[in-house]
């Protein structure tokens, strides 16, 4: 009888040890996974972000191409695409009160163009909008505001508006009315924001029939390393002038003091 109880608690012991091993083993096979899937994981970012910084410094440029980080064991492959090459281009970041966006219309056909912005958030912002145009190969500039609240001697702005898109206020930009006259070449507008607290969206709308030249490079891309994949995306704008370039002296010849 005591040789039968004693078998019972060996085996009962076997199976608490035998439990136990099985979980350290488990969990320890766990753990290594995991670790694995975060180093994969580093590498595979790492590689994406080379690929956006092989677009942005001009290496990989047209639809993208691909690469890899020997040293990381991992690869990235980068697709690029126009934005704004169309007849609605949204400005692919929210901007700051006083923050300017250029919006270049070189090539533009249409004889006036809708500046869209805010989207909720309760805020009555303000927008300048300066066109640079030329004439005779003399650079000229025209400029415009427009204020939900009727300040700074600004005209109005239009609620809504925007056909397809869910602004909040729209405002049309007429380019013969800001100066350019007939056989007049657009150059770029600058948009700056007033009067805000928190970050705003903005975007344009051509006339019927009309689209924007490109605007910015569209980057996608994606790195690889084991069975981990990460994805970055980014836009890459055309060259911008400084934001105190409105505010400067601008002459396409000569200065005569």
């Amino acid at each position: 009888m005591k040789k039968g109880q004693a078998l019972v608690i060996v085996l009962l012991v076997l199976g608490v040890v035998v439990t136990i091993g099985l979980s350290i083993a488990s969990r320890s096979v766990t753990e290594v996974s995991v670790s694995t899937t975060q180093e994969e994981s580093a590498r595979a970012l790492e590689a994406a972000e080379a690929g956006v910084e092989q677009v942005f410094g001009g290496i990989i440029a047209g639809s993208g191409g691909s690469g890899s980080l020997g040293a990381a064991n991992a690869s990235y492959t980068v697709s690029n695409s126009s934005m704004g090459n169309g007849p609605v281009y949204e400005i692919p970041f929210r901007m700051e009160d006083g923050e300017v966006a250029t919006v270049y219309l070189n090539g533009y056909t249409g004889n006036q163009f809708k500046v869209c912005w805010g989207k909720g958030g309760n805020q009555d912002p303000a927008v300048e909008v300066t066109l640079y145009y030329s004439v005779s190969g003399i650079t000229n500039v025209g400029k415009a505001g427009f204020d939900p609240l009727d300040q700074y001697g600004f005209a109005g702005a239009t609620n809504g508006g925007c056909t397809g898109l869910s602004y909040d206020y729209s405002a049309d930009i007429v380019l013969t009315v800001l100066g350019m006259p007939a056989g007049g070449t657009p150059l770029f507008a600058r948009v700056r924001l007033y009067r805000t607290n928190s970050p705003v969206q903005m975007g344009v709308v051509a006339a019927a029939g009309a689209n924007f030249p490109t605007q910015a490079t569209d980057v996608v891309s994606v790195g690889q390393s084991g069975g981990t994949t990460q994805k970055l995306h980014a836009a890459l704008l055309n060259w911008d002038l400084p934001i105190m370039f409105d505010a400067a002296i601008f002459s396409g010849g000569s200065l005569t003091k």
